[in-house]
Formats: structure tokens, sequence, C-alpha cells
């Protein structure tokens, strides 16, 4: 769960045939990385901190559960970011069940070490009546995909535009008989005839 992505965790863990012997054996894995797959980080990081001890307890793994939890946290982070061009940070906070501060730190070096393309607005003070919120917002510095694919499209659609025109030109100067063709071609032409 540390190191796939939404792809590789479903296909390499959830639906792997031989992985899921090693799965039925422990389902709260199970349940954490279906959790993950599917945008639940509250109840995913909920799993594996009841279990943290067992975890913990065992003889290999103990010595790198802080890791793999901090990378766990970090990968569901940067996948809650992954499909939007902003998000606030009190989304966030509220998706991972975390104070904003936290969050804040976390989302910071994130970027620093560029696992997030983005970067942090300075908050913006948002005033409603006797109310005033400071709002934060990760901003993504990469065009998303979507952007991308649009503008793929669209130049296709331009391309074919462009091309469609000039063969209907080509027709209509062929209907006309307005081509201009050299002296052979109308040798041949006329002998055809």
């Amino acid at each position: 769960m540390a190191f796939f992505d939404r792809e590789d965790l479903k296909s390499r863990l959830l639906d792997n045939a031989e992985f899921k012997s090693f799965l039925e054996l422990e389902p709260h894995i199970r349940e954490a990385a279906q959790a993950l797959f599917s945008a639940r980080y509250t109840v995913m990081l909920e799993i594996l901190d009841r279990h943290r001890s067992d975890f913990i307890l065992d003889l290999f793994l103990s010595p790198h559960v802080d890791i793999l939890y901090r990378e766990i946290r970090q990968r569901a982070l940067v996948q809650a970011f992954s499909p939007y061009s902003s998000l606030e940070l009190a989304t966030l906070s509220s998706l991972f069940a975390t104070p904003i501060n936290e969050i804040t730190a976390e989302v910071s070096g994130l970027i620093e070490t560029g696992r997030i393309k983005g970067r942090l607005n300075y908050p913006e003070q948002v005033g409603i009546s006797w109310i005033i919120a400071y709002v934060q917002v990760i901003v993504a510095r990469e065009v998303s995909q979507q952007s991308r694919v649009f503008e793929t499209s669209c130049k296709m659609a331009s391309n074919y535009i462009k091309i469609s025109r000039m063969l209907l030109l080509n027709l209509k100067v062929a209907q006309a008989e307005l081509e201009v063709r050299s002296v052979q071609e109308l040798e041949e032409t006329k002998n055809a005839l």
C-alpha cells in the first residue's frame, strides 16, 4: 500500500488471485487497502492505527512500521490531491481527520520533495459578517491530465476540419475543371475521350 498507485493497488493486491490467500489471513489489511483504493482515508488510517501494536510485535516488520505508516499516509495525501487543480487544506484536513496545521506541514513537505506538484497559496482572508477565517489552498503547478486531453482533442478536431476543407476544395476544383494540368495529362485526357 505504501508504494503502489491506485491501479497497481487494485491489480497487484486486491484482484490478485495468488495474493488473496494472504489477504484472507489478514482481513484488516484487505479492508485498509480497499479503503485506500476507495479514497476513504480516515477509515484506512483508523484500521491501520487499530492494528499498529500487532505490527510492532512482528519481529521482521517492527523496524519498518513507522516508515511504512508515513509512506502510506503520504501516498494517500498525494492520491487525494491528484484529481484536483486546487484544493482547500480544510477539505484535506476533514478527509484525513487531522488538524489543519498538521496537514499543512505534511503537504508542505510533499511539495518540497516534489511528490505533490503544486504550491500552497498564502492564506486569503474570507469575511462573512462577523466571522473571519483564513483559507489555505493547494494549487497544482502542472496542467491536469484532463486539460492535456482536452487540448489534444481540440488540436485533432482543428486538424480534421483543416483536412476536410482542403479535400472539399480539391473536390470542387476537380468538379469545376479548374485544375491546372500538365500538357501530358491534357493529352492523355483527350486521347481517353
